[in-house]
């Protein structure tokens, strides 16, 4: 076989072997524009993930996180029985955050008010029973009891600190306060809303 035959063989080897890498190429692009054209709606690239919810699963592919966006960002996390048990969210007033016991009764909540940050704690009846605010003075606690009836209210005020006690009817008996001029009053009052205040100065009794 002369040169010139086995140089045309040689090339048409190298034709054949081009002509199956370009088939082989053109299949690779067809399979990835395919795949890519059934991904789902989320958008994936090296820094972000976009949806409109992602879950977490957990070792025994349960939900242990969940991330949704419904009225703005809401996290929700999962025990092992699949009961939420936090929460972080959009509220009225800006965020939250939640927390659940085992059977999803909320225990407690920190959340944004009208003049800044409320805590409220709650009882296995999920009833307020304490509540830490900020008011237009400075910051303020209230106690309840069991039914959520307010008790105790402690309270910054205009003139200084204020402590109101009730009896489980509601009614207001005992007042702790500063008055304008610097001074501590007391205040006491029976059921039927006669009382006495003592002040620095002499008692006097009066009617509310």
């Amino acid at each position: 076989m002369s040169s010139l035959e086995q140089r045309i063989e040689k090339l048409e080897k190298q034709a054949r072997f081009y002509k199956l890498g370009f088939f082989g190429l053109c299949l690779i692009i067809t399979a990835m524009t395919t795949m890519a054209a059934q991904m789902p709606a989320a958008d994936i690239d090296a820094q972000v993930i976009t949806c409109t919810e992602l879950r977490v699963l957990g070792e025994d592919n349960k939900p242990a996180v969940i991330i949704f966006g419904a009225e703005g960002g809401n996290v929700g996390v999962y025990n092992t029985e699949e009961k939420l048990v936090a929460g972080i969210g959009t509220g009225e007033r800006g965020g939250y955050v939640e927390t659940y016991d085992n059977e999803e009764k909320m225990v407690a909540d920190m959340k944004a008010g009208v003049r800044g940050g409320v805590l409220s704690i709650y009882n296995d009846r999920e009833k307020t029973v304490s509540r830490l605010f900020a008011v237009e003075f400075g910051g303020s606690i209230d106690l309840a009891n069991n039914q959520g009836e307010n008790v105790v209210d402690i309270y910054s005020g205009e003139f200084g600190g204020v402590s109101i006690l009730a009896n489980t009817e509601g009614l207001e008996v005992v007042q702790l306060r500063a008055d304008g001029a610097g001074h501590g009053e007391v205040s006491l009052w029976d059921r039927n809303n006669f009382g006495r205040t003592l002040t620095p100065f002499a008692w006097y009794r009066w009617q509310r």
